[in-house]
Formats: C-alpha cells, structure tokens, sequence
C-alpha cells in the first residue's frame, strides 16, 4: 500500500509538472513596453564651442558672447564692456592681441559704422576698403591693413542693438611669425564667437 501511495504522489506531481508547462505554453507573451522616452529638456542647449586641446573658452555673461583663444593667452578686463585677450599682460605690444569691445550701438547702423571706421582710419596712401563677412550669423564689416601704431584689423558687427567692435594688433608682416600668429588668434575666435542669447 505504501508502494500504491507513493505511486500515487508519482503519478500526481507527473500530472500537476504537466499541466504546469501546459499552462505555461498557452499564456500569452505580451510585449515589452516601449522604454519611456525621457521629457524634452527645457534647458537651451549651451551655445559655446567646446575648448580642443591647447585652446580655452571665453564666456562673458555682462557682455553676452562667447569665444575660443589660444591656451598660451591671458585674459584682461581693465574697462567695462572690454576684454582684451594678449600674451602675458597688456603691456605685451609685440605678440598679437585681440580686443574686443561691446557696447550699445546707439541706432546706428553697420553701414554708419564702417563709414565711421573708414574716416577715422583714413591717410593718405592708405586705401581703406571696408570688406563684408559673418560673424555668428551676422553681417560684419572688416578693415583690414589700418595703419596705426602697428598694421591692425578691425571688425564690427550688431547684435540686438549692441555693438560688437574687434581689434588685433600687431598684425606683422607677410610671411612672418607675428603674422601667422595674428591669423591663428583672428580665425579661432571668430570662427568660434557665438552669443549666448
């Protein structure tokens, strides 16, 4: 009899595994839900370029604007509104220098501005031809080769009613370090100037 039983039990654990994988084979896979897809972020996406090697960033909040420079230069904030970016301090007249100046424009067009920039900068012997490029996604003026203390560039360019002014000096001649130098800093951070609004 206990043989009978225990057959029994046998028998019936063999039935209850089966019906078990019956069941499990007759349930329905239901599919995985789609991962929830993360909320759109209300943050804007930061409008600075990221520093490559050698290189720094400079973000001025006051003024609105951001740009690249060459690691091996210093920053100089002596005046509101401007920011000079030389090699070891402002008294370096040597080396090339970047200066940027912002203020209100004061409804004056870029069309005024470069007329101001061509008279002021006019001598005899000097032709001054005021040269249309971008900055940022806006239309800036260049003059390029102004006479002064050294050959400099300078160029200009509105954004909601501020004036964005650059100068770089000392441009040094064709061919030379300076020179090279010169271009080096002018194209980092004009092809990296963005505003920040």
């Amino acid at each position: 009899m206990l043989a009978a039983n225990r057959l029994h039990r046998f028998v019936a654990l063999l039935i209850a595994l089966s019906l078990s994988a019956v069941f499990a084979a007759c349930t329905p896979i239901m599919p995985e839900a789609p991962a929830a897809e993360a909320p759109p972020s209300t943050q804007p996406a930061d409008p600075c370029p990221t520093p490559g090697e050698g290189q720094l960033l400079l973000r001025n909040e006051t003024d609105g604007y951001c740009l690249l420079y060459p690691a091996a230069y210093t920053l100089d904030q002596t005046n509101p509104g401007v920011t000079d970016i030389v090699v070891d301090n402002v008294m370096n007249h040597w080396d090339p220098r970047l200066s940027i100046a912002v203020s209100d424009a004061a409804g004056q067009t870029l069309e005024d501005i470069a007329a101001q920039l061509a008279t002021d900068y006019a001598l005899p012997g000097f032709e001054i031809t005021p040269q249309s490029i971008t900055v940022a996604g806006e239309e800036a003026v260049l003059l390029d080769n102004l006479p002064g203390q050294d050959l400099n560039r300078r160029v200009a360019f509105l954004h909601g009613g501020t004036l964005y002014r650059l100068f770089i000096a000392p441009l040094g001649d064709e061919g030379s370090e300076v020179r090279r130098q010169a271009e080096m800093l002018y194209q980092l951070a004009l092809e990296s100037f963005r505003f920040l609004e």
